[in-house]
């Protein structure tokens, strides 16, 4: 398909949310295969914990 006169293509990107309780081990685990291509087209938009102290939030914060 011809891009019209201006427009860029962007590439689609999956934007993730996560859903954490504890420590975020999955979390991290789900960011490093993004950043290092094993997930491809994807990045983090959101992550969420029902707890507040939650560890996994700070490690969220610390990428991101």
């Amino acid at each position: 398909m011809p891009q019209a006169e201006g427009l860029i293509a962007r590439k689609s990107v999956l934007r993730i949310g996560i859903l954490i309780s504890g420590r975020g081990s999955n979390m991290v685990a789900l960011a490093d295969a993004i950043q290092d291509g094993r997930i491809p087209d994807a990045e983090i938009g959101l992550v969420i914990s029902d707890k507040r102290d939650a560890a996994g939030l700070e490690r969220a914060k610390e990428r991101g």
